[in-house]
């Protein structure tokens, strides 16, 4: 195409360069018909207008070369991104960039306007401790699970997205703020200082780099590593799905420190500025049909002072363990109430949906109404489950608060199984229910006109990013089988009982 694009602009200067010469000749034409005519009048009418009819003629030509110009620099500007699409060069990293840039903007500008009425009212802060801004409230992860599953339950909120829970940019009316927590019982009092009120203004903002290219579910065998050099930390490797990374401040980078991989001691967390030398966002990763603000981010030797740790040098990972249960609660929450929002709306259709021209509804059916009752029947019990966890995740936050234990290593030992069912199974059943909801709306389901097909992409990333349903399956089996928490422990008295 690119070829032919190139024969056209040729033919079309030959054109234009011909009209020129007939501009010439017509010129010349004029200038001796005045002289032979020993200067008597000639039609000086029709010489212009063929004059004019020349000069329009090749102001078209000159625009048809504009034209052709433009579109073989687009058609090379395609071959090229092609190109780089199957052969994986860095360029493709602009194309990606440039194409988000607008977007980016608008949702930058959504988000702030969200947060800072959210913070106004007074429920932005609501799960944080008193001392910026919260309610420290005992009962915590269970108002936040209640208060996640209603605002994707509800239509009045958007149904399962929308501003006031708007999953992809990791914001809700009700903020998580897992940043704020681990700089809270990790932060140096500098960081604390600087850094919390800083987050909670918007002008501070950190992605989480555990997750690698080459390494998921092991995040332990990263292949990051920093090594101390002139007073602080050489930070080389590579951090994929960095969400936020399009608005970041700051890069929360895990890297190996010490130790063999696998281990779980010797991994460090940095805080890197976004524009320290050495660090680039490699790409913006499409999900599902989606644009993203999911980023690849690549570190060449980045330089950061030893102020950057956040926590002990060696014991990072127990950082990144701080909020993983609580995340996942409060996930299994939205995700139960986005089921529950499909649902009802396919409910909703069944029974005002006509058909077969004898008065009879969609909702006469039995096979309309069995997969339903039992999406319904899960998402009822699996309600409950979720609430009761929460609260038990309460209880032992009081505990520990009583006797200055760390709690989200009580909640690892004690409850992390329950909450892997929560989170598995209300994400697994969020998109069944989108899916059902689709069939039963039928073509207009699968349209954009509904959100039930948004709600499916949107959700089934949860499948994974919140742990990997398999990964958690495996743990909730280790508990079960005494492989690991109480029963474990229980095992471990009884075998020293008999010796």
């Amino acid at each position: 195409m690119s070829r032919n694009l190139i024969t056209l602009e040729h033919n079309n200067q030959r054109d234009t360069s011909n009209i020129d010469h007939l501009l010439q000749d017509h010129t010349r034409l004029g200038r001796l018909a005045k002289r032979y005519s020993g200067g008597a009048h000639i039609n000086s009418r029709v010489h212009e207008r063929v004059r004019d009819d020349l000069l329009a003629l090749r102001d078209f030509c000159e625009d048809r070369h504009r034209r052709i110009f433009n579109l073989r620099q687009r058609t090379n500007n395609f071959i090229t991104l092609l190109y780089n699409l199957i052969t994986g060069h860095d360029s493709t990293v602009n194309l990606r960039i440039a194409t988000q840039s607008a977007s980016i903007a608008r949702e930058a500008r959504k988000d702030s306007e969200a947060r800072n009425r959210a913070d106004a009212a007074g429920f932005y802060r609501f799960a944080l401790p008193q001392v910026y801004g919260g309610q420290s409230h005992p009962d915590t992860n269970l108002w936040m699970s209640a208060i996640r599953y209603h605002l994707t339950s509800h239509p009045v909120y958007g149904g399962g997205l929308g501003l006031a829970n708007d999953l992809q940019n990791e914001h809700s009316i009700v903020g998580n703020f897992p940043d704020v927590l681990m700089l809270h019982h990790f932060g140096n009092e500098d960081q604390r200082k600087t850094l919390i009120p800083a987050r909670l203004q918007g002008t501070f903002r950190t992605t989480f780099g555990l997750t690698e290219p080459d390494h998921g579910s092991d995040a332990t065998y990263m292949s990051t590593t920093a090594r101390q050099t002139r007073g602080g930390f050489e930070i080389t490797g590579a951090k994929k799905w960095q969400t936020g990374a399009h608005h970041c401040t700051h890069f929360l980078i895990f890297a190996r420190t010490s130790g063999q991989p696998g281990s779980a001691q010797g991994i460090t967390a940095f805080l890197v500025p976004r524009d320290t030398a050495g660090l680039r966002i490699a790409s913006y990763e499409w999900t599902l049909n989606m644009p993203t603000d999911h980023a690849t981010v690549v570190l060449n030797q980045v330089w950061v002072p030893e102020s950057a740790v956040l926590g002990s040098v060696d014991q990072g990972l127990a950082i990144a363990q701080t909020f993983v249960h609580e995340n996942r609660i409060r996930q299994a929450a939205s995700s139960c109430g986005a089921a529950r929002y499909c649902l009802d709306r396919s409910i909703e259709r069944a029974r005002s949906r006509k058909i077969w021209g004898e008065g009879k509804t969609l909702a006469d059916n039995q096979a309309i109404q069995f997969p339903v009752v039992e999406l319904m029947t899960q998402v009822e019990m699996l309600r409950l489950f979720i609430f009761k966890t929460g609260w038990e995740m309460d209880r032992v936050v009081a505990e520990c608060q009583a006797s200055g234990k760390r709690p989200w290593v009580e909640i690892e030992r004690r409850l992390s199984d329950q909450v892997a069912m929560c989170n598995f199974w209300a994400n697994r059943l969020c998109c069944q229910a989108a899916d059902r909801a689709i069939q039963i709306h039928g073509g207009d389901g699968y349209s954009r006109h509904y959100p039930f097909e948004h709600i499916y992409r949107h959700f089934r990333r949860y499948r994974i990013t919140e742990g990997a349903e398999e990964i958690q399956m495996r743990k909730i089996g280790a508990y079960i089988f005494g492989f690991a928490g109480p029963k474990k422990d229980t095992a471990a008295q009884q075998s020293k009982a008999k010796i």
